[in-house]
């Protein structure tokens, strides 16, 4: 199954005003749940707060060319430690940014694959 698709939207509401004194509003920011893979978690994120394309909160998931990913197992992990070196340029720290969806797919797919060998 396509990593994208299983992704579930949870709208979280955070009252950014009060942190940033700067407004009353509310501020709606898109987060979707981590995907339990094994012992780790597949955290794929898209919208106006990840390293995306389109920085925009949408509710499709198919409507983005590249998402951030991040994966963790008490601690951030790095791709290159399970293997896969073909996500190195998009590396930046703990996360991934800017990640084409076909690559998010096939990092999911190395990842199961990965886990089941285990």
């Amino acid at each position: 199954m396509n990593a994208i698709k299983r992704l579930k939207i949870a709208f979280l509401w955070t009252d950014l005003a009060n942190i940033l004194n700067k407004s009353r509003s509310l501020e709606e920011i898109a987060m979707n749940e981590s995907i339990i893979i094994g012992k780790y978690r597949l955290s794929i994120q898209a919208g106006i707060h990840a390293y995306c394309h389109p920085r925009i909160n949408y509710e499709d998931m198919d409507m983005y060319s590249s998402v951030e990913i991040a994966i963790i197992r008490n601690k951030f992990i790095s791709l290159s430690d399970l293997g896969f070196h073909k996500a190195l340029s998009y590396e930046n720290g703990d996360i991934y940014c800017f990640v084409p969806v076909e690559l998010a797919t096939e990092i999911y797919s190395y990842l199961l694959e990965y886990c089941s060998k285990g």
